[in-house]
């Protein structure tokens, strides 16, 4: 059964035993920046399926005005999850 892997964005390093943990367990590996309008409703369907919560991967909320800041923490790979808001951050 083959299975597809997908990395996106960037940030941070990921070592890969390619033969070990790629081709012998035949996996698809695809590269993007962001996620397709496609990809988001399947995503959005395995959280739900899943009962995944969400909240736990957030570290940072900002409100709009303060996204100079929240893109200087999230460009800094040091934190989880940044979010910028439109009213009701930190």
């Amino acid at each position: 059964v083959m299975a597809r892997v997908a990395f996106v964005g960037e940030g941070g390093d990921v070592r890969i035993e390619v033969s070990q943990q790629i081709i012998h367990k035949q996996l698809v590996v695809i590269g993007s920046w962001v996620f397709g309008v496609y990809e988001l409703g399947q995503i959005v369907q395995y959280v739900a399926n899943h009962d995944i919560d969400l909240e736990s991967l957030v570290t940072d909320v900002f409100d709009i005005e303060d996204a100079q800041k929240a893109f200087e923490i999230a460009d800094g790979a040091a934190s989880g999850k940044v979010v910028i808001t439109m009213g009701g951050g930190n």
